[in-house]
């Protein structure tokens, strides 16, 4: 959200005079600011002024007092957030002191381009020494696609309602949606008009019958109700809704409202003090979710007594899509700060940390999900909340904001994960499978699951929609595809990582590490295209458990130190900078970075696995694939950091980046090294 007095402000810039107590407190050349003034947007020719070209570029009043200020951040303002963060100094800024103000507001100019309508703005603060600068950028989808009006709670008849319209839209408009299943789960909990429930078996339900599905988070000191031996026979008969926590509670109050009878929860329908029973719906999981006709997500909730339901104030939580502004030529413009300052997000949710839930909302058809602050949906159709009741808009990565372009494909879309768009199904699929990865890396179950064991359901999806796609002998070895390999080799992890028992998975694995890993590129159908490695075989160990890759390519040796022309702190203590690359048979030099220009040798790098990895001195390096930079400015060239053992064979350390101008020069800087085989294990 924008706070008013930014609302005010901009409202203003377009509309003059429009808001009497904004002031234009001086033009930008006569501030003298320590940051300096930044860089004045000229439009292009195909692009239009929304802001006259020859009004005067001031800087405008912002807020009064720090307290107006502090209170518009923690309301969430997208523009006064951002200098928040910036380090405070106890000392005024003398000039912005003189004017009166406690902050002072420059805004370059509003543009509407074929793709895209963005505001820059910059704010000068008394108490911080620098300038702060942002972008809102325009929505350009349907403007009947924004809700400002919310409702004061999230379980409210107005909420209910909505729910009830995504529900209707989805079974009747969703090919992928509408697809009916007929499995009934062991135990459901069935719900009476009085407002009683009790915990019905498989054959006292009728197959076929609707249900839905309860995901939420586990309290490690929840005592909540359970199903055990000793509660089971007073759950076979009616009880009251009282005795369960409020998340159980609220969802049986979504389930009656949506007209259905039954729910399924976990901790109610599986009892915990049978590991036999446990294990059971354990293998029944995928069948427990793909066939629920709903599912309810607590993502606002951290334990069951959280509940689903919560009030809001509605002026302070609407996402940041629900500025409209009105340009001279009447256009209307909703705006939205950047995304990493939207403060109303799915993945900031403490449903959005659990693997458990991941593998829930991946399986499920339909889920809403009650956040702390907005409801969300998700379904095969559409991802939606409150505020875009149609669907939410990503950024397709071409410099275009429009509506999520992936419905109807073969794996649901999900918040807060973003897709690399594709027009090859396959591709799409694995760029899916990848983003998956790295939203499941940074739950907290990750660290109890080494095995990777709650992805197996989404594994066996994933493996059946590449068959169906024509993929060949679809081989899946420790959290990765062997169709993608050498390229899906090249992920990366943070410095916070820590290595796992060398026996849970293999070195080049992610699976080894305990850490949230990424893909420096989720286009591998493109890496795997320049490739400057091949895959020989993956043996594997006598009982089938871990495979070693073996790969062709040109090794090197890498001379890495400290990083010169970046500085380190704790994102980047476990990277090194390349000084030289040297032929591994004669030690000779074959690249110096000293050679290269500085946009290449910020590229010139080795992203250390751990901390324990980090080695200043040489280490071995394979190249794999190179591609060019989205702009195609340059070429990067990505690889593995290798240490070798004594048995000849060769461990993964880290993930090594380089640079050059073209293809060519690429594969130039490997010309003089013979091929050779190795083995990773």
């Amino acid at each position: 959200m924008l706070c008013k007095v930014c609302c005010n402000t901009l409202q203003w810039i377009i509309n003059p005079q429009s808001i009497l107590h904004v002031k234009q407190v001086c033009t930008i050349e006569q501030f003298k600011h320590d940051s300096g003034f930044g860089n004045i947007y000229v439009p292009t020719q195909e692009q239009t002024l929304l802001v006259p070209v020859d009004r005067p570029l001031h800087m405008f009043s912002h807020h009064l007092t720090a307290e107006s200020f502090e209170q518009s951040v923690r309301n969430g303002c997208s523009v006064c957030v951002g200098m928040n963060s910036l380090e405070k100094l106890p000392e005024d800024n003398p000039m912005i002191a003189e004017l009166g103000f406690h902050s002072l507001f420059k805004h370059q100019t509003i543009r509407l381009s074929p793709h895209r309508v963005s505001s820059s703005i910059s704010l000068y603060s008394r108490n911080h020494s620098t300038s702060y600068h942002t972008t809102l950028n325009g929505w350009i989808g349907p403007l009947d696609n924004f809700n400002v009006n919310l409702s004061p709670s999230t379980g409210d008849e107005t909420t209910f309602r909505l729910i009830e319209a995504w529900l209707n839209t989805c079974l009747g408009s969703h090919k992928e949606c509408a697809k009916a299943g007929r499995f009934v789960p062991p135990r459901l909990l069935q719900v009476d008009s009085a407002g009683n429930f009790r915990l019905v078996l498989k054959d006292d339900v009728k197959h076929g019958a609707r249900y839905a599905t309860l995901t939420h988070c586990y309290a490690t000191d929840d005592n909540t109700t359970r199903l055990i031996h000793s509660t089971s026979k007073q759950f076979l008969s009616s009880q009251p809704l009282s005795i369960l926590p409020s998340s159980y509670r609220d969802a049986f109050t979504l389930v009656q409202r949506m007209g259905l009878q039954y729910l399924w929860v976990d901790r109610l329908c599986v009892l915990q003090d049978s590991k036999s029973d446990l294990a059971a719906h354990e293998n029944a999981r995928k069948d427990i979710y793909v066939n629920s006709f709903l599912g309810i997500g607590a993502a606002g909730s951290s334990s069951p007594a959280s509940g689903l339901f919560f009030e809001r104030d509605p002026d302070c939580i609407v996402a940041n899509d629900n500025q409209f502004y009105t340009a001279n030529d009447g256009t209307v413009i909703p705006l939205s700060g950047e995304p990493r300052l939207q403060r109303i997000n799915f993945l900031d949710e403490p449903l959005s940390r659990s693997a458990n839930a991941l593998e829930a909302r991946f399986l499920t058809p339909r889920m809403v999900h009650f956040g702390s602050k907005i409801v969300f949906w998700e379904c095969y159709g559409a991802i939606a909340d409150e505020v875009h009741p149609r669907a939410r808009h990503i950024n397709t990565g071409s410099g275009r904001e429009s509506e999520i372009d992936l419905f109807g494909s073969d794996i649901k879309p999900l918040h807060g994960i973003q897709y690399q768009p594709s027009i090859n199904p396959i591709a799409q699929i694995l760029s899916q499978w990848r983003t998956i990865v790295e939203q499941y890396t940074q739950c907290g179950m990750h660290s109890q699951d080494g095995g990777g064991r709650l992805l197996a359901h989404v594994t066996s999806k994933i493996k059946g929609l590449l068959e169906q796609k024509g993929v060949q002998e679809v081989t899946y070895l420790s959290g990765m595809w062997k169709n993608s390999f050498p390229a899906e080799l090249l992920w990366r992890s943070t410095s916070t990582a820590t290595r796992r028992v060398r026996d849970s998975a293999p070195s080049w694995s992610w699976l080894s590490l305990e850490a949230p890993i990424s893909y420096p590129t989720l286009n591998l159908e493109k890496a795997n295209a320049s490739l400057l490695c091949e895959v020989i075989s993956t043996p594997c160990n006598s009982d089938g458990t871990i495979c070693n890759i073996v790969l062709s390519g040109k090794m090197v040796i890498a001379a890495v130190s400290p990083k010169t022309v970046l500085p380190v702190c704790a994102e980047t203590e476990t990277i090194l900078e390349i000084k030289m690359l040297k032929n591994p048979d004669t030690g000779a030099g074959i690249a110096d970075v000293q050679d290269r220009e500085l946009i290449h040798q910020l590229h010139w790098s080795v992203h250390f696995d751990t901390k324990d990895d980090v080695d200043v001195g040489e280490v071995f390096v394979i190249p794999i694939s190179t591609e060019p930079e989205q702009r195609e400015r340059w070429w990067h060239i990505r690889g593995l950091a290798l240490r070798q053992l004594d048995d000849d064979n060769f461990i993964r350390y880290g993930y090594c980046s380089l640079s050059a101008d073209s293809e060519e020069q690429a594969r130039a800087l490997f010309k003089e090294v013979p091929n050779r085989e190795i083995t990773i294990i």
